[in-house]
């Protein structure tokens, strides 16, 4: 962060530089390292087991709990991140990233333009477009949370599913590189 600060104030055209390249309107250093940040944390999820973990009714109680807390406490939480610092449950954690990534895709869209033109009353001074919100969205949980799906599928078909429980996902544990990113971005 020291080094973007000083790179903002004495090399001016650090900015523009880093904003010619775009990826679906996100320069593309904040865009690698979003999806290098999202990519292992949902490479974490059981996928497998979703079905039977949502068969019980207090897991559901859970789910509801953590959304109200995500979504209308701390929606700008980076759950995951905080609960492997702090040591907790990263697989239960893991499947309510996965639940609050796929409600992120289908809610910020409106959200951001409910807050910034409904609430915020910038209609004329700040443009922001529901579509390119929803695409950026869309992109940065979407590609990481298939990528995630697909990368676990394969190497659970080829090496079976208790190479994935002890080896897949202890690969991606929380690393220097994933605080880097996150700080960054």
């Amino acid at each position: 962060m020291v080094v973007g600060i000083l790179l903002g104030n004495f090399v001016p055209q650090t900015g523009p530089a880093l904003q010619k390249g775009q990826f679906v309107g996100v320069s593309v250093p904040i865009a690698i390292g979003l999806l290098i940040m999202m990519y292992p944390i949902l490479c974490k999820v059981r996928f497998e087991s979703l079905y039977e973990l949502l068969s019980h009714k207090g897991m559901w109680k859970q789910i509801i709990f953590s959304i109200f807390m995500n979504w209308v406490i701390a929606p700008f939480l980076m759950v995951l991140v905080w609960t492997g610092l702090a040591g907790g449950d990263g697989e239960y954690c893991a499947i309510l990233v996965a639940i609050n990534s796929i409600l992120q895709m289908v809610l910020f869209a409106p959200l951001a333009v409910f807050f910034i033109r409904v609430i915020g009353h910038e209609d004329q001074a700040l443009h922001i477009s529901y579509t390119v919100v929803a695409t950026s969205v869309g992109v940065f949980l979407g590609i990481p949370l298939a990528a995630a799906v697909l990368t676990r599928s394969i190497f659970r078909a080829m090496a079976g599913p208790e190479w994935a429980i002890k080896s897949y996902t202890r690969s991606f544990q929380l690393s220097e590189w994933q605080l880097h990113w996150w700080f960054t971005s």
